[in-house]
């Protein structure tokens, strides 16, 4: 592939994609946020159904002050995880994620399948009106795509039409993403999906859990809502079923999940105090 070329397709395709969002964005972040990184399947080619977006270096995204002044830009919260807040703008899924790395590259590069492995970076513009015109409004309208990164990885997964498991720092997480993937059909065949189930089975033996708290963070990524009342049974017994293999280092098979829920919840007052 042509670099610049690549760059450049990915940059209109984007400034195409979000010339209706640029403006709720820009005011659901305020002025807390310089500019915002969107990533994953959000930059390839076919239709996305939503948008991720991530903070750049030395910034945070404020979910309490997102959910305000949302639905000032006629949007509403979807919901709402300890790292993912979802809302719908201009009739599309924007999730604001709170997940970050020092750079566009380093965010993509941690990404844990080759096909998602591409983002953009958005710097937020704002303009008086009446700069081009009587007709111009002014507004957050301007903000600009001004970065691409894209790993070898992905440019291997879209000229093979393939995808591949490439690490992650939440293998249980990507256990069950290996599932959606293989139903949109992002894999070429169901080989090499089971090869990816097969090497995520072994990373997330091989990291283990520290304890409680460690699973559930696991668990909590982005937004696949595992902890909900639907699912924490069946979360709940995995983490037992863990504990008695060895996984997890602190384990007490005589502990019932309330009383490991009390347990952090001490653990949490004595580091604030």
């Amino acid at each position: 592939m042509n670099g610049l070329k690549v760059e450049q397709k990915i940059q209109e395709r984007m400034t195409k994609r979000l010339k209706n969002l640029f403006s709720g964005i820009a005011i659901a972040l305020s002025y807390d946020n310089s500019g915002y990184y969107i990533a994953g399947n959000s930059c390839n080619a076919a239709a996305p159904n939503d948008y991720d977006l991530y903070p750049v270096r030395g910034e945070d995204f404020d979910f309490k002050g997102i959910s305000r002044r949302v639905e000032s830009v006629n949007g509403f919260v979807i919901c709402e995880t300890k790292n993912a807040l979802t809302c719908n703008i201009s009739g599309k899924v924007v999730q604001f994620c709170k997940y970050k790395k020092d750079s566009l590259y380093k965010l993509v590069e941690s990404f844990d399948f080759a096909h998602i492995q591409v983002g953009c970076g958005v710097r937020i513009e704002w303009r008086p009106g009446g700069e081009d015109g009587p007709d111009d409004p002014g507004g957050y309208d301007y903000s600009i795509v001004d970065e691409v990164a894209y790993t070898t990885d992905w440019e291997r997964a879209h000229l093979l039409e393939t995808t591949w498991y490439t690490g992650s720092e939440y293998p249980l997480s990507s256990l069950i993403r290996t599932v959606k993937y293989f139903q949109r059909g992002a894999y070429a065949n169901k080989h090499e999906y089971k090869v990816d189930i097969l090497n995520i089975l072994g990373d997330i033996i091989a990291r283990g859990y520290k304890d409680y708290p460690d699973y559930k963070d696991q668990l909590a990524a982005i937004d696949l809502l595992l902890l909900e009342p639907e699912e924490s049974k069946a979360a709940w017994d995995l983490f037992r079923t863990c504990g008695h293999a060895g996984i997890v280092k602190n384990f007490d098979p005589g502990k019932s999940e309330e009383e490991y829920e009390d347990d952090n919840l001490v653990g949490q007052f004595v580091k604030e105090d």
